[in-house]
């Protein structure tokens, strides 16, 4: 019963957290992907046009600009993978909360329950995390 009761606020925490990280996941996915269009716009520009480029003497020019959108594509990567590790570390907290609540109600059962369902107890619990965890990333 004391992995029941735990486990209801986890899982509020679990929903909340999927909510705010596929909110967030998607606005820094757009982001991402507004990005990449002007460097591709960039760099085919760039090639249709070289001998112009080379002949007014704007490769300096040229490159600077390029090096401008690709440190502003960099920084909504870097955005994306920021918030991929947020998420990995909160539902990495919330799984040993699920495994030690667990391990708990294994070590006030002790007497009553054998071990090998102990050890059963917590590889579900494991399981169980994650599972939760593939949820909250692939929902």
């Amino acid at each position: 019963w004391i992995f029941v009761v735990a486990l209801l606020p986890i899982s509020c925490v679990y929903f909340y957290i999927q909510w705010f990280y596929r909110h967030s996941s998607r606005e820094f996915q757009r982001l991402d992907n507004i990005n990449a269009s002007p460097i591709l716009a960039q760099f085919t520009q760039t090639l249709s046009g070289i001998q112009t480029i080379r002949a007014f003497k704007g490769v300096e020019m040229s490159m600077k600009q390029m090096a401008k959108k690709v440190d502003a594509k960099a920084l909504t990567y870097l955005y994306v993978n920021t918030s991929q590790r947020w998420l990995g570390v909160r539902l990495d907290v919330l799984g040993a909360l699920i495994i030690v609540s667990s391990a708990v109600g294994c070590c006030i059962r002790a007497g009553n329950i054998e071990p090998s369902f102990a050890g059963l107890a917590l590889s579900y619990a494991t399981s169980l995390t994650m599972l939760l965890n593939w949820f909250v990333v692939r929902l």
